[in-house]
């Protein structure tokens, strides 16, 4: 970046030179011109209103005047007197640029390259009382030669301020880049460097970006270490297992026994596998606009409650469901695996003969769904963790009751990509609640059906 800056300072600083070079060539020569003018109209008037044009004609074309070409004519351009040259060898003039102007304006000016050398020929005419016109003519400087003239000094000058510029563009470019580069060093931290406000919000996209690839790995690497740990422990029995197996030594009892614990592990993998690649598919689905339709909540929880009656059969628990038909903006797929989710916990975590509800309902105008629960309930300082990947109040009683601590992250994800939010309400021993409450009326949240 820094070289691309910096032959980009070299380019600019060369145009800029050449530019300054061949406006001030022109300016001069503009200036240049006016003054040959004037010195053309001060002496021809001089002639003038001295007489000493008329005594020039009568002494012929011989004069004094050998810098100045002196010309008089008749208004058809016939010459007169010509300082030069005999008057009858003089082609008529009536033509000449610098003529029609005097003859209808009362004067005249024009250059033109001379025949004879790389010079101009500079002409002022004047319409004089009688009608006729005198013009005085000189050779003077062409622009090439003024700019020949002057380019050694030019180049001089422009050689010392593109050195200039090349230095002051070298710490251009040090400040500029600085902040960058402190950032590339040291991502994520706050640079000392100083910041022009024309890269400011550039700087800042990087600083955040930094920051959030930062986070992403620290996230990336806890989530590896957690998995493999995770991963170990099913592995591990199952490895046990399999040795006490292998050895054929065992009772029958003991050979079911081992075959259990070993489907047990296997389930459990299944499982982690399985909530591992949701999670895999939400983090690509938060990157992408999500499909999303009308959802009715009270037809999600009523799947929910007839896909979960078995499991809390088994435990003696009893499911219910309430609450009035809400519609929500959003992904039905993914709501069905919050409830989802939010269900299995509950009956994983609660004890025999409890009631598990299943609600929707609107709080404040704002569409929720609800799972309250009267399990083990969940500590005040626990609350705001357990939707972290793999996090778990108690280890040991989650994979007990076969748990991935990756349930609630889940929910979490989706909430997220519903812009909901998640209130927990929790008493250890009482039972907990977990409400998801969606976007009010009139965004891209909910309504009340009409049905």
């Amino acid at each position: 970046m820094k070289r691309k800056l910096r032959i980009s300072f070299g380019i600019v600083t060369i145009l800029s030179l050449v530019f300054a070079i061949l406006f001030a060539t022109l300016v001069y020569y503009q200036a240049y011109s006016a003054h040959v003018y004037a010195d053309l109209r001060r002496s021809l008037e001089f002639l003038v209103d001295t007489g000493e044009l008329e005594m020039m004609q009568r002494r012929g074309y011989q004069s004094d005047y050998e810098t100045y070409r002196i010309t008089w004519m008749d208004p058809d351009g016939t010459v007169l007197y010509d300082n030069y040259v005999a008057a009858d060898l003089v082609e008529n003039q009536r033509l000449q640029k610098e003529v029609m102007q005097g003859l209808g304006t009362g004067s005249g000016m024009d250059k033109r390259k001379a025949a004879d050398a790389d010079v101009k020929l500079y002409w002022y005419a004047m319409r004089l009382s009688d009608g006729t016109v005198a013009r005085i003519g000189v050779r003077a400087k062409s622009i090439w030669q003024l700019f020949q003239e002057g380019a050694l000094p030019l180049i001089v000058i422009g050689v010392v301020l593109f050195a200039g510029g090349l230095l002051v563009g070298r710490l251009l470019t040090e400040r500029v880049v600085a902040p960058i580069a402190s950032l590339a060093k040291h991502p994520g931290e706050q640079s000392d460097a100083k910041i022009y406000p024309e890269i400011e919000p550039f700087v800042k996209e990087i600083s955040k970006n930094q920051v959030e690839l930062v986070k992403a790995r620290e996230r990336q690497e806890a989530f590896t270490a957690n998995i493999t740990h995770e991963l170990k422990t099913p592995l591990a029995a199952i490895s046990g297992y399999a040795q006490f197996l292998e050895k054929g030594k065992n009772s029958d009892e003991e050979q079911m026994h081992f075959g259990r614990e070993i489907r047990k592990s296997a389930d459990h993998m299944l499982l982690m596998v399985d909530d591992v690649l949701n999670l895999s598919k939400l983090d690509a689905q938060a990157k992408e606009p999500m499909e999303t339709e009308w959802v009715d909540l009270n037809e999600i929880i009523t799947t929910v409650v007839n896909d979960r009656e078995p499991l809390a059969a088994a435990k003696k628990i009893t499911l219910k469901k309430d609450g009035s038909l809400v519609n929500v903006k959003g992904n039905g797929v993914y709501l069905r695996q919050l409830v989802g989710n939010l269900t299995d916990n509950a009956i994983h975590y609660s004890g025999e003969n409890t009631t598990v509800w299943l609600m929707t309902g609107l709080q404040e105008g704002r569409p929720y769904l609800e799972v309250r629960d009267q399990g083990i309930g969940i500590a005040k300082e626990d609350q705001e963790k357990i939707f972290e990947r793999f996090y778990r109040v108690n280890k040991k009683e989650s994979r007990k009751r076969g748990g991935t601590g990756l349930g609630l992250a889940i929910v979490k994800e989706i909430a997220d990509m519903h812009g909901a939010e998640i209130q927990v309400e929790s008493e250890p021993g009482v039972g907990t609640t977990m409400r998801v409450v969606f976007a009010g009326e009139g965004g891209d949240g909910g309504r009340v059906s009409e049905n």
